[in-house]
């Protein structure tokens, strides 16, 4: 959603993206090898902000990379099981996203190779840990 412009022609354009639909959770548990995803799920659809049920699928453990290509490429599918009409997407969404599957892809499987490397997703040696949830979401 565009939002008014807060200054002169030349402002940054604010634009607004509101409500979550769906969310793909790759996580691993603590103990696991560095990316195992065993505790990989999604959630198929929301509730205002809050995440419904999770659903662990074989497949996002075993191929995460192509299950999230798979379901980039069916937004349809994926808005029916959010339980949204379909024409919450815009007219060029579906195309669009399709489209930026590979983009998309490519970053998630740099950031899984990170993560398998040790790179990313480890405590820092000095900070207290007081909550499991320290990334940016």
């Amino acid at each position: 959603e565009r939002r008014p412009l807060r200054g002169s022609i030349y402002s940054a354009q604010p634009i607004v993206v509101d409500q979550p639909l769906w969310r793909v959770d790759l996580l691993e548990a603590v103990g696991s090898r560095p990316g195992s995803l065993d505790r990989a799920h999604h959630h198929p659809a929301f509730d205002g902000w809050e995440p419904g049920e999770r659903h662990f699928v074989a497949e996002l453990s075993a191929a995460p990379l192509e299950w999230l290509a798979e379901r980039l490429a069916d937004l349809d599918a994926v808005l029916a099981q959010a339980g949204v009409a379909p024409d919450t997407a815009g007219p060029g969404d579906a195309d669009a996203l399709r489209n930026a599957i590979p983009e998309i892809v490519d970053v998630v499987r740099r950031l899984l190779g990170r993560v398998a490397a040790g790179e990313l997703g480890r405590p820092d040696d000095d900070r207290e840990l007081v909550s499991a949830r320290i990334g940016w979401l």
